[in-house]
């Protein structure tokens, strides 16, 4: 994997970061691998780092822009 990949962090269940009226994530890996496969123009890869914690790698900037908002996206009011 090349230095230049864009890592996307998906973080345990328990952090409440984002709690105070963020909507709820959704951390189902295996979807987003799914969604991974569907979408992705360029190379990707996955790092477990135990259960539930997960890095995904980007290859394309875009990919990784587009994986981010489909899975944690932003509140709109």
């Amino acid at each position: 994997m090349n230095e230049n990949w864009q890592p996307v962090r998906i973080l345990h269940p328990l952090d409440t970061s984002r709690s105070r009226g963020w909507p709820p994530e959704n951390r189902d890996v295996v979807q987003m691998l799914s969604w991974c496969k569907k979408h992705c123009r360029g190379g990707w890869r996955v790092s477990l780092e135990g259960e539930p914690i997960a890095t995904f790698w980007f290859e394309r900037p875009r990919d990784a822009q587009e994986f981010a908002v489909r899975w944690f996206p932003y509140k709109c009011v």
